[in-house]
């Protein structure tokens, strides 16, 4: 649905003149990223070479995200371990958690992750990977929906089922 299509179903449904256009245009693009968060109807997943002994990944250069909204929580964050190439879900940790929980943490050995934690446009791996491996970390996650600006354009393009 085209915001131009949005924008004529609400007018008809309130009074002329209760919302500016500007208003419009907020509550629409917000109830966009809620619908989005809510329902995960954009679920990706995009992978990034892990480097021995790199904690942190930003998203737009070691993922080539630009729309991330959410860590998916039916996919998660997982590591491809190179001793046999299986996946394994890590788990998702704050950075309190480490400082409270885990003692002088920033200086552990290297080994295999077995936790993440986020920030923002990045991802950080605990313990710190021991080795490289080419498209080693997968990030399932909910991309944000398009935002509307301009009469054509669509929130959800990039999920064509949701599209009348």
């Amino acid at each position: 649905m085209t915001y131009l299509q949005l924008t004529t179903l609400f007018d008809a449904s309130f009074p002329a003149g209760s919302v500016t256009a500007a208003e419009e245009l907020v509550l629409f693009n917000s109830a966009c990223l809620d619908l989005a968060r809510k329902t995960r109807c954009l679920q990706t997943s995009a992978t990034a070479n892990i480097v021995a002994s790199q904690v942190e990944y930003t998203f737009a250069t070691d993922f080539a995200i630009t729309n991330f909204l959410m860590v998916d929580p039916d996919g998660g964050v997982c590591w491809k371990n190179p001793d046999d190439s299986k996946w394994r879900r890590i788990e998702a940790v704050s950075l309190q958690w480490l400082d409270n929980n885990v003692n002088d943490w920033k200086n552990k050995n290297a080994s295999n992750p077995l936790s993440y934690y986020l920030r923002t446009g990045l991802i950080g791996l605990y313990p710190t990977p021991d080795t490289a491996s080419t498209a080693g970390l997968k990030m399932y996650y909910i991309s944000k929906p398009n935002v509307l600006a301009n009469e054509t354009d669509e929130a959800f393009s990039a999920n064509p089922a949701l599209e009348p």
